[in-house]
């Protein structure tokens, strides 16, 4: 047997560890870390920072390794080693821990009654056992820290209006400018959402205020808010009760006390249409009608159809005018459609006439191809239509002497029966 040796065929690289991307995070630990050298494998024992193991470490590839920073208990640069059998590699000072400072993103509730003693919780980060809360220049009681994010407490007693949120601790002080508002101890409303709806009333209601607990109730012009449930001492929510078109005062009771707030809420009338005048139109179009209804505004069109009113105009939220378009003979719905404080409305009116036009001997003739015939305006008869063998009604046909509108003839002595 014959043997070859290749010199040099195959070279093992030295642990070397030369970067870490970002090379510095909060002492809370967490930062995830990229590490870079050469010589990384599977035989990888740890990554410390200082004296401590990282978490999550992961080898991605023989130059590569992913880590999280651990915790730390306080702030400095730290070595940074990779372990890997029984060598090292270390970057001196390779990590800089930084305490991250005391800060308040949001207070819930974020207002109170002006005496204090309700129960808020702050968010944030950095909080711990030294840190304080104070509302305006008054400081918190019964402060409790939750976790580093989180800190619950009792508003001390202030004075009406914005005030600031002020942290306060080992970490640092922090002021979240105008995070809380005192309101009068009084029964309040404020407002409503939404503030209108039609009268035969249903969907949701939110009263917003102050000082509600949950004995109070709501009543929309003297008739209680269904299904009222306190969601707050600012919030509650229920279903619009059934009401008479106008203005209503929404009224909040608890115990002894009332508050009214006046004009707060308003039925209003949903979008109809009653007649269009006139009712019957020349299939050419171009007839002036008016179509009648109730609360039209500028937003509000107007089709027969399907196709639009040419040029119309709203004369009054009862009644807008127009010229009519072109359409096949027969009964058609004449649609609105708008937008308005409840939303988008349609409403479908059933339904116009249009009809054909013809003349014979001096008088006018027009009919619907539906069977209804008539003669200088008024209905003449209604006749039985007679359909193609696809169901499609069979059109009139026209001459100087005589129309014949299915098994009908019309000349300018009468109506007569083709088949007799």
């Amino acid at each position: 047997m014959t043997t070859a040796t290749l010199a040099g065929g195959f070279t093992y690289e030295e642990l070397s560890f030369d970067s870490i991307t970002p090379n510095s995070g909060p002492t809370a630990g967490g930062t995830n870390v990229t590490l870079t050298g050469v010589g990384f494998d599977s035989s990888l024992t740890t990554v410390k920072f200082g004296e401590t193991t990282a978490e999550n470490i992961v080898v991605v590839s023989d130059t590569e390794i992913t880590c999280d920073a651990p915790v730390t208990a306080a702030e400095g640069s730290v070595d940074v080693t990779v372990i890997q059998d029984a060598t090292e590699s270390i970057i001196e000072n390779g990590f800089l821990y930084y305490i991250l400072p005391t800060a308040v993103y949001s207070i819930s509730p974020s207002s109170g009654a002006q005496a204090g003693g309700e129960t808020i919780t702050i968010s944030g980060q950095n909080f711990d056992a030294s840190t304080t809360i104070s509302i305006g220049i008054n400081p918190c009681t019964s402060v409790t820290l939750v976790d580093a994010q989180t800190i619950t407490c009792v508003t001390p007693a202030g004075t009406l209006g914005v005030k600031d949120v002020i942290a306060d601790g080992d970490n640092g002080e922090y002021t979240l400018y105008d995070g809380f508002t005192y309101y009068d101890s009084q029964l309040t409303i404020t407002s409503v959402s939404p503030a209108v709806a039609y009268p035969i009333g249903t969907g949701n209601i939110t009263i917003f205020g102050y000082n509600f607990d949950v004995t109070t109730t709501i009543t929309i012009d003297g008739v209680a808010v269904e299904d009222l449930t306190y969601t707050s001492p600012t919030v509650m929510i229920g279903t619009i009760p059934a009401g008479a078109v106008g203005s209503k005062n929404v009224v909040a009771t608890k115990g002894g006390e009332i508050y009214t707030l006046y004009d707060g809420f308003t039925y209003i009338q949903p979008l109809t249409i009653t007649s269009v005048s006139p009712n019957q139109l020349d299939a050419a179009g171009g007839d002036n009608i008016t179509i009648t209804g109730t609360s039209f505004n500028e937003t509000t069109s107007i089709a027969i159809n399907g196709s639009a009113l040419i040029d119309p105009v709203l004369v009054s939220g009862t009644n807008i005018t127009g010229t009519s378009p072109a359409n096949p003979s027969g009964q058609w719905s004449v649609t609105a459609t708008q937008r308005s404080d409840v939303g988008y409305e349609s409403y479908t009116y059933d339904s116009v006439t249009y009809l054909n036009e013809t003349s014979l001997g001096g008088r006018s003739i027009k009919d619907t191809y539906d069977g209804l015939l008539y003669i200088d305006g008024g209905l003449t008869a209604e006749l039985k239509p007679i359909r193609d063998a696809s169901g499609k009604v069979l059109p009139i046909q026209v001459s100087t002497t005589e129309v014949k509108i299915f098994d009908f003839v019309l000349t300018s002595e009468g109506i007569s029966n083709a088949s007799d």
